[in-house]
C-alpha cells in the first residue's frame, strides 16, 4: 500500500499534518504549563535532545510509509538525509 506520487492524495496528508501540529501544540503548553521545558539548558541537553528529535523523526517516517504516506524509496532517500 505503499501508493505513488499518481495517486498522492495532498488533503490526507494536510490532515495528517495538522493533527500531528495540534498534538504538538498541546503537548507543548502542557509540558510549559508543568515547568518541564527549562530556558536554561546545558550543551549536553542540546545533544540529546537533537539525537531524540532525529529519533522521532525516524519513527515518523516509519509511520508515513506504513500507512501509505510515502513510498520505500522516498522513507530510505529521507533516512539518509537525516543519519548525515
Amino acid at each position: 500500500s505503499g501508493g505513488t506520487f499518481l495517486d498522492f492524495n495532498p488533503d490526507r496528508l494536510k490532515d495528517y499534518y495538522n493533527e500531528q501540529f495540534k498534538k504538538g501544540q498541546d503537548l507543548a503548553k502542557k509540558m510549559n504549563a508543568e515547568g518541564v521545558v527549562d530556558e536554561n539548558k546545558s550543551e549536553n541537553a542540546d545533544t540529546d535532545n537533537e539525537e531524540r528529535d532525529i529519533v522521532d523523526k525516524l519513527k515518523d517516517l516509519a509511520r508515513l510509509h506504513q500507512e501509505g504516506i510515502i513510498t520505500a524509496s522516498e522513507l530510505e532517500k529521507a533516512k539518509k538525509r537525516l543519519l548525515k
